[in-house]
């Protein structure tokens, strides 16, 4: 099962997707039958009855998720101008990306600091770092509800792995092969893609529905400086051995 479904176990605006599903081929059809069965005493027989209600939301509105990134990156516009946007996301996530390496630099040498001074409690050290909207969902001509859906859903811990431990050196993104890949698909019709690659990061968030339902559109219509990095130190304390501290 989709771990990330249970974050989008939430009370369905039916008008919002009432709205979606009239435009959508055999989409009336499609949203009578989810309200009905998410209305009915049926859901019960296939969930825990305490359950029930909150299961049925968050496949109803996976559901709508789903198919409104389908329906929009279908009709996206491949224009000059929107490939621009796309090209300026990456490099902005790239930006970050070595950001992090600069600050996972700085934190190694201050934890290694502090071990060689005496101070075991860091010993066996975790950093971690998770490039995100933080709680900043908005997205242009998009309501609310459902910029939060998509926030919400997405596994932004997943899209790439930032992190590196005691007796690690951090990667450098401009050295790993694993943090730019070939370009392929419709993103070889960007030519600097094709010519320079794109980060894993971005390519999974448009990409892999299990990570994220974000469409083109809905990306070129958020303000770069929504996505930020944020960091994690785990440690584990005298005494705290099975247990890892956070700060």
């Amino acid at each position: 099962m989709n771990p990330h479904l249970i974050r989008i176990a939430r009370p369905v605006k039916w008008v919002i997707l009432e709205n979606f599903y009239k435009d959508v081929e055999g989409g009336v059809e499609k949203f009578a039958k989810m309200k009905a069965f998410c209305e009915s005493d049926a859901k019960e027989d296939l969930f825990d009855p305490h359950m029930a209600s909150q299961m049925c939301y968050s496949l109803a509105n996976y559901e709508f998720l789903y198919d409104r990134r389908q329906k929009m990156n279908d009709e996206f516009e491949w224009s000059e101008e929107n490939k621009k946007k796309l090209v300026e996301f990456d490099l902005h996530i790239r930006r970050i990306e070595a950001e992090i390496y600069q600050t996972f630099l700085q934190s190694k040498k201050h934890l290694d600091g502090l071990i060689a001074q005496g101070h075991e409690r860091y010993k066996d050290y975790q950093v971690e770092a998770e490039i995100s909207p933080g709680n900043y969902w908005d997205i242009r001509g998009v309501d609310d509800w459902t910029a939060g859906l998509l926030m919400d859903y997405a596994g932004w811990g997943y899209l790439d792995s930032f992190t590196f431990g005691d007796g690690q050196d951090p990667e450098n993104p401009v050295e790993n092969d694993n943090a730019i890949i070939d370009a392929w698909d419709k993103w070889l019709e960007i030519k600097e893609f094709a010519e320079h690659g794109m980060t894993f990061y971005v390519d999974h968030l448009l990409t892999e529905p299990h990570w994220s339902l974000y469409s083109y559109s809905d990306i070129i219509n958020m303000d770069l400086r929504q996505f930020f990095a944020s960091y994690k130190i785990l440690y584990y304390g005298k005494g705290f051995e099975w247990e890892p501290k956070e700060e």
